[in-house]
């Protein structure tokens, strides 16, 4: 251990558990805010509530078991080292959500629903993954939940 305690080692994956999906469907809904937000779109606004909605909970159920892979892996090196830098952050967050991805192609592979869309197009979450997992530790930075490790002179 680096001086840090486990209890906030805790929170670090909590954080990263409770937040990185909802970071994640965050991510996904930009691009259609502008639709939302013109006024010739209108009644757009409770479709688009309702789509915001419909999405956080699919970026629990996509992204929750990866955030908690990630959540631990970054706690983990938070122990050791007394904090993660931006890479680990990214590199959590691509494996788990490539280990997540694969293992939820599979699962619909070896079900009974054969004729579903191409599963490849989990892949495509990955970036997004290491992207939600990269501004989960800037926000851990800037809540001070993040430990600076003793020694350093970086401000990232």
């Amino acid at each position: 251990m680096n001086g840090v305690s486990r209890a906030r080692a805790t929170a670090i994956a909590a954080f990263y558990t409770l937040v990185g999906p909802l970071v994640g469907s965050a991510l996904i809904l930009l691009p259609f805010l502008p639709a939302a937000l013109r006024d010739e779109a209108r009644g757009i606004e409770t479709d688009f509530g309702l789509f915001a909605i419909f999405l956080c909970l699919v970026g629990y159920a996509l992204g929750g078991p990866a955030a908690l892979m990630s959540g631990i892996y970054v706690a983990r090196q938070t122990l050791k080292y007394g904090g993660f830098s931006a890479w680990d952050a990214a590199y959590a967050g691509v494996v788990a959500t490539m280990i997540t991805c694969t293992l939820f192609a599979v699962a619909i592979l070896m079900s009974e629903h054969r004729d579903t869309p191409p599963v490849g197009i989990f892949m495509l979450l990955v970036p997004l993954g290491a992207f939600s997992a990269v501004l989960c530790r800037v926000m851990l930075k800037w809540t001070r939940i993040l430990p600076r490790p003793p020694n350093s002179h970086s401000t990232n």
